[in-house]
């Protein structure tokens, strides 16, 4: 049986510290995508237009990425303050998906206005928490043992995540050798499509 991938947090930021700026904020903005996508999905008849400010911001990162100025990114990330899920809401169902994905967008932006690689790492991390949080809930158990940490792990939802992340880092790695921008568009039209929370591949 093949063993389950693992988050690695220092891992992946060591491997993000090999890339460019522009390679760690693609990588990011795949991640926060995913995530957005599950929060359309399960918010667009409750706050769908909040995943449009989302989408808006990761616009920008994904020029960013693409080797355009990114002035535009510090005034737009402003408004993510607003959007953080008010602890008070009735609307509990997408609370988790909610944060997760304006973390991971904000994530995204910083990963593009700075130059720390673990704020890419971040916006991973929210979408692995994101899976296994998922996984957790599905599974239903009153207690989380190490019996069950290990069946959220071996999930379907979070291996594809942990896949999904894993491939990415590849792709990118890769790119320093074979040129970016192909590899760039690759992952965004990937990351226009996937969700954190399908176990679709």
């Amino acid at each position: 049986m093949e063993a389950s991938l693992e988050y690695s947090e220092e891992a992946l930021t060591r491997a993000l510290g090999s890339l460019s700026p522009m390679a760690r904020s693609a990588f990011a903005a795949a991640c926060a995508g995913r995530l957005v996508n599950s929060y359309d999905h399960v918010s667009k008849k409750i706050i769908g237009a909040e995943v449009e400010v989302l989408r808006k911001i990761l616009g920008e990162v994904w020029k960013f990425s693409f080797g355009h100025e990114h002035s535009s990114l510090t005034g737009a990330i402003e408004p993510l303050s607003d959007l953080v899920p008010d602890e008070d809401s009735e609307e509990t169902s997408t609370d988790d998906i909610a944060d997760d994905s304006i973390a991971a967008v904000l994530y995204a932006a910083q990963s593009a206005l700075g130059q720390d690689p673990r704020t890419a790492a971040w916006a991973a991390r929210r979408a692995y928490e994101a899976a296994d949080r998922h996984a957790a809930k599905r599974l239903n158990e009153a207690e989380y043992t190490e019996s069950l940490e290990q069946r959220v792990l071996s999930s379907k939802v979070v291996q594809n995540e942990l896949s999904r992340q894993r491939r990415d880092i590849a792709a990118l790695v890769n790119a320093h050798s074979s040129g970016s921008s192909k590899v760039f568009e690759s992952l965004k039209s990937r990351a226009d499509r996937e969700e954190v929370l399908s176990s679709d591949k």
